[in-house]
């Protein structure tokens, strides 16, 4: 069986892999408001990391 727990984190997924986790306040700190490049960006970060 698995665990689950619940928690306001948010997993970024790319291509079926769990890239990072973050959390609401954390997006909102990015200047664009457009959540799609907000998560391109950070999948492009995360990438050449």
């Amino acid at each position: 069986s698995e665990l689950v727990k619940i928690t306001n984190s948010i997993l970024i997924i790319n291509k079926g892999k769990i890239v990072t986790e973050t959390s609401e306040e954390e997006l909102k700190q990015f200047k664009d408001n457009d959540l799609e490049n907000v998560l391109l960006e950070i999948i492009e970060r995360e990438d050449q990391a």
